[in-house]
């Protein structure tokens, strides 16, 4: 269930990754991570290199070259509020970019390949983490936008970072609805955050029959009010559903909760229409969004599951969804999930 909480804190997020300043901050770690790799292609001893090996280098620099390039178009059209550079289309030169990513962290993918060719292996890898790390979290702004685990963060090409965001001390609060609604398959009118709906569900001839509606629901009972016989679900707004950040001129995705849920169709409302950067100017809240993490033990206490409480408060961790109040001295529970290790932060200390 998503509380108002988490919807301020999703919405910040999404605010914060589909910014210029983000993405301004993931294209200056491309550009470090490609300047490593190309001086570790000019520094490889070409005197008697296998031509496969040659050519799979020229193939690798190519490509990452490719995505600088589609940093170098996409970053200054983006400044101008121009968001078709996240579409997958000839227009996209940053999910272009994106995928060169991708490919670096195939090609660097220690157990898949040897990279001992390199003199300078590890200022390559160290910027290959410190980019990908970046990539983690943008990664769900494109045509196809990922749900909650996306947007509350997940798992990286190089193994989990730590997933402290950088909250300011006080929410920003939500802004109220809109009456612009685009249902699963149509064109969405405009940029910006939505919500899915949980009231009567579009009908989806491409679901087939009322059977299937139901199956696909069948494992969210709380999900179900009623079912008709015209095909279309009722059911509670909001007793799950996560915003989204959707791209004008794209359609309206299905709405799935997690990778092992089903796609179902909705209503998505709009939240907040994104105007930014269209005046030239980038808004002043984005000065906090790449400011370090607060680690102040008075506002911002860590700890491992297994061990006692520090302080009595509210605790949340990246292994589940919302927080528990634990008191002093409790100890903290361990969370069975795909990030490995389970740590606690505090979000609010008690008074």
């Amino acid at each position: 269930m998503m509380t108002e909480q988490d919807r301020s804190k999703v919405f910040w997020l999404l605010k914060k990754y589909s910014s210029y300043t983000a993405w301004k901050a993931l294209g200056d770690a491309y550009f470090v991570f490609s300047d490593a790799y190309m001086e570790a292609i000019r520094l490889f001893d070409h005197t008697n290199a296998d031509p496969r090996d040659e050519h799979a280098l020229s193939g690798e620099a190519k490509r990452i070259l490719t995505g600088r390039i589609g940093f170098e178009q996409g970053l200054p059209r983006l400044k101008q509020g121009d968001r078709s550079v996240w579409h997958q289309n000839s227009r996209g030169v940053l999910a272009r970019a994106c995928k060169s990513i991708v490919f670096i962290g195939q090609i660097l993918n220690e157990t898949e390949y040897v990279l001992d060719w390199m003199k300078n292996k590890t200022a390559v890898l160290d910027a290959a983490k410190d980019l990908d790390a970046k990539y983690d979290r943008l990664a769900a702004v494109n045509d196809r936008p990922a749900n909650r685990a996306a947007a509350l963060g997940q798992k990286s090409a190089f193994g989990r970072v730590d997933l402290i965001f950088n909250f300011p001390p006080q929410l920003p609060e939500v802004p109220h609805p809109t009456n612009i609604v685009v249902a699963t398959g149509e064109e969405v009118p405009f940029d910006g955050i939505y919500e899915p709906e949980w009231g009567t569900l579009p009908d989806a001839p491409n679901l087939g029959l009322l059977a299937k509606i139901k199956a696909l629901l069948g494992n969210k009972p709380s999900l179900m009010d009623d079912v008709s016989a015209d095909g279309l679900a009722t059911v509670r707004h909001r007793d799950i559903g996560c915003m989204n950040y959707l791209l004008s001129c794209t359609q309206a995705p299905l709405y799935q909760d997690g990778e092992l849920d089903p796609a179902i169709p909705v209503h998505w409302r709009l939240i907040w229409k994104d105007t930014r950067y269209l005046d030239g100017v980038i808004p002043d809240e984005e000065a906090e969004y790449l400011a370090p993490a607060v680690m102040d033990p008075a506002t911002r206490l860590r700890c491992e599951a297994g061990q006692p409480c520090p302080a009595e408060g509210e605790w949340s961790t990246p292994s589940a969804q919302g927080s528990c109040h634990f008191k002093q001295g409790e100890v903290l529970p361990d969370v069975k999930s795909d990030y490995g290790q389970t740590i606690w932060y505090c979000e609010q200390p008690a008074s």
